[in-house]
């Protein structure tokens, strides 16, 4: 889709989706960067560099 779209097509485009779909969506890709994050500080944060930054 361009800006040069005619807003009639816009409409055409996006009528399958519905806002509870782009929000499990978003939902879904939010909760894989946090499990990827946390997952990522468990590996290169062992208990004993835990327990030495404390």
């Amino acid at each position: 889709m361009t800006y040069a779209t005619p807003s009639s097509d816009r409409a055409n485009l996006l009528a399958g989706i519905h806002n509870a779909d782009l929000a499990a969506a978003m939902l879904r890709v939010t909760m894989g960067i946090f499990f990827l994050a946390h997952a990522w500080m468990k590996i290169v944060f062992t208990p004993a560099g835990t327990v030495a930054f404390f």
